[in-house]
């Protein structure tokens, strides 16, 4: 069982405390489930006004110097290389040229046209396949970005979405959004929503800032990027 917390950005699944007794207290962690869970912030921890809401609202972002952006902007030093397979590249470090190359447990169609740089499997493998995809792509807009679709019944996972920070603005389904970043790290841009089958993500990495970037990107979400 797989728990996601997401409200804007991703949480711990608990907080870990101890009994007096010195074992582990299980009474902070939400009851086994899959499928997806909105639920109000101080279930999950989350202060009332907190200082991250209140700089992406303010600024526009939330202030982070972290390696994300760049990470993600760096992917094309994993471009697909000839030749590799599971067995020279176990840990799939390198990206693969088609969706073919990985073994899913669902169908995936992908977004990107002339401009993919790759894909990558994610979540699980459990016998039956992968159950989850990112894919990779340079646009000329929006900077390097990725797209990754969970398989939730597949994946055993358990979102649940903080009330406060959820909004309905992908084709009226649950959806995050968040950008972090700073003028010396660069910024990260996503957008996350769920449907009935797959839990989605949407992230693209540039170094400057750009207020319209996010709306931008949560119409292409609702078009292009979604029933694949």
């Amino acid at each position: 069982m797989k728990i996601i917390l997401t409200g804007g950005f991703l949480l711990p699944i608990a907080a870990v405390s101890f009994s007096q007794t010195g074992q582990v207290d299980l009474s902070n962690f939400p009851e086994p489930f899959v499928g997806v869970q909105i639920v109000p912030a101080a279930e999950l921890g989350i202060p009332a006004n907190n200082i991250r809401s209140k700089q992406q609202s303010d600024n526009g972002y939330i202030y982070s110097e972290s390696e994300n952006p760049k990470y993600l902007m760096s992917v094309k030093n994993r471009l697909p290389r000839e030749g590799l397979s599971k067995s020279n590249d176990p840990d799939y470090f390198y990206l693969k040229k088609n969706v073919g190359d990985i073994n899913l447990t669902f169908y995936y169609q992908p977004v990107s046209q002339n401009n993919l740089l790759g894909f990558a499997p994610v979540g699980t493998e459990n016998g039956e396949g992968w159950t989850g995809i990112r894919e990779f792509f340079d646009d000329a807009k929006f900077g390097v970005c990725s797209l990754t679709k969970y398989h939730i019944v597949n994946s055993k996972m358990g979102i649940r979405i903080n009330a406060d920070a959820v909004t309905y603005v992908v084709n009226s389904l649950p959806t995050t959004l968040e950008v972090t970043g700073s003028e010396v790290s660069g910024f990260k841009y996503t957008v996350s929503w769920v449907d009935s089958v797959f839990s989605n993500h949407l992230e693209c990495a540039k170094e400057s800032f750009d207020n319209d970037q996010i709306n931008q990107m949560v119409a292409f979400a609702g078009t292009s990027a979604t029933d694949r």
